[in-house]
């Protein structure tokens, strides 16, 4: 059990290892996309199988025991996401690639969720899960830290400051996408450790986090991601607002949550429609906001020709030549995470991570620990905001998180327990 925690806890720290791929090495050879990450997330999980299937023979364990660890509501919805990913494989133009998506954003972070619940259960505790996210969240971000005062160094402050700095990542963007729900659920964690008087561990790395990763996804100059972070703080304080408020006002409040959801959808399924009077024409000035009307003017124009099956998995940047309008550069995704579900996995692969999404926050509302609770609601409303202009989950840090955070929504159901 030890061996399979610490595989664990290291891989979670480890997340943003994927840069370290297979094809960069001339000794290592795989018929499809492999990096480090994987073989971290795979060598955990074979640990977690040898040692159940000990345990079961030891009579310490039984299969029926296991199983019934591993069940629970989210079981389906993420079964599903896993099973029409594979099957939008038919129709991409790109097998290869395909398959490596699938195996890495799918697969295997499906059996990094199994190992991360079933560990957790065991022990009593998923504080370890929030412990090993942080300390990732704090390496990525003294990197950015770190990239900067180098860069003040060598041409000043004031230039440094005007540049983006990406850290351990190959762009910038990807810095708040990842440190951007680890941050909502640093404030859980902060806020359960004020509350007590005696002051653990969970308590400094909180406090070193929040502060290291909000200096580093300012210093991406991400747009989306400060939107993000206004977004998680607005969470926080309107759960603080609906704490106060007495059930007749509680009610209405909900009603204005619920409003507020379907403006995120109106507004996504407006622009969409609308996209051709926002996409510039002629000479423009050339900025993300521009960029984006651009690309989603193309993947609009790909979608009516591909509607029901989109481009499958990783066939996006290939199709997407076809339709460019106003911009002539090659993109991956269409930099909004609804259109990157269509294109990647189809209009059923939109439904069923909005499924997903449902039943984490059904799901979510009935936790035993209200204050992780709203974290990883908080969490979650990140993911969208900043979805809204980019691609949250389909890289492989991502994609693991994600799991993660579902992770965490189903042990806050069986485990009754603060961060310590």
């Amino acid at each position: 059990m030890k061996i399979v925690y610490f595989f664990s806890f290291i891989t979670i720290i480890a997340l943003p290892s994927y840069l370290v791929r297979c094809k960069n090495f001339s000794w290592c050879v795989s018929p499809i996309p492999f990096t480090l990450l994987e073989f971290l997330i795979l060598t955990t999980f074979f640990a977690w199988i040898i040692w159940t299937i000990y345990s079961i023979r030891t009579n310490k364990e039984s299969l029926y025991k296991v199983i019934q660890r591993l069940r629970g509501p989210l079981i389906l919805p993420l079964g599903l996401l896993v099973v029409f990913a594979g099957l939008s494989l038919i129709f991409t133009s790109d097998l290869r690639g395909g398959l490596g998506i699938w195996k890495a954003y799918f697969i295997e972070a499906a059996l990094f969720y199994l190992v991360v619940v079933d560990l957790s259960i065991r022990r009593r505790d998923y504080t370890w899960v929030l412990k090993a996210l942080m300390i990732s969240g704090i390496f990525v971000s003294i990197a950015s830290i770190s990239n900067y005062l180098s860069i003040a160094n060598d041409i000043g402050i004031d230039e440094a400051l005007s540049m983006r700095i990406s850290s351990v990542y190959e762009f910038s963007n990807a810095v708040p996408l990842y440190l951007g729900p680890i941050l909502a659920l640093s404030i859980s964690v902060l806020v359960l450790q004020i509350k007590k008087i005696k002051k653990s561990p969970s308590f400094y790395i909180a406090v070193l986090g929040l502060f290291s990763m909000i200096t580093a996804m300012l210093l991406s100059h991400s747009k989306g991601g400060i939107i993000g972070i206004l977004a998680v703080l607005a969470t926080w304080f309107g759960y603080l607002i609906y704490k106060s408020l007495s059930l007749r006002y509680k009610k209405y409040f909900k009603y204005l949550l619920y409003l507020l959801v379907g403006i995120y959808f109106i507004f996504n399924i407006f622009v969409y429609l609308n996209i051709d009077g926002f996409a510039p024409k002629g000479n423009y000035p050339k900025n993300s906001l521009v960029n984006r009307y651009c690309i989603w003017q193309g993947t609009r124009d790909l979608l009516s020709k591909k509607f029901v099956t989109g481009s499958g998995l990783n066939g996006f940047h290939d199709d997407y030549n076809d339709y460019k309008t106003c911009l002539s550069n090659d993109y991956q995704y269409p930099h909004n995470i609804l259109l990157t579900f269509w294109t990647e996995i189809g209009l059923i692969g939109v439904v069923v991570f909005l499924y997903v999404s449902y039943k984490y926050l059904e799901l979510n509302s009935k936790g035993s620990d209200k204050w992780l609770s709203i974290g990883l609601l908080s969490a979650l409303v990140y993911i969208f905001i900043h979805g809204l202009v980019d691609v949250p989950y389909f890289k492989n840090d991502l994609s693991v998180q994600f799991w993660l955070l579902a992770a965490l929504v189903a042990l806050n159901q069986k485990i009754e327990v603060n961060p310590k």
